[in-house]
């Protein structure tokens, strides 16, 4: 995931899919749990906001996350 945070940061449009089965864990997969269960969708933020954070002093950011699931 870092390699894609750091493009996003970079000015290019980045994107998470999941796809597979029913019931193959795509969801806990994307959205985990709490701690060290974290999933990839608050890894990716909290990398990408600590990421904007650090280059701060040299640039201003604007961030627009949308979340979409699509079910049947």
């Amino acid at each position: 995931m870092q390699p894609m945070v750091t493009s996003a940061v970079d000015g290019f449009y980045s994107t998470i899919f999941a796809y597979g089965q029913t019931g193959s864990g795509k969801t806990h997969t994307m959205e985990g749990g709490l701690g060290e269960e974290r999933g990839i969708y608050a890894r990716a933020l909290a990398d990408l906001f600590a990421t904007m954070k650090t280059r701060s002093k040299e640039f201003a950011y604007t961030t627009k996350v949308s979340m979409v699931e699509i079910y049947k």
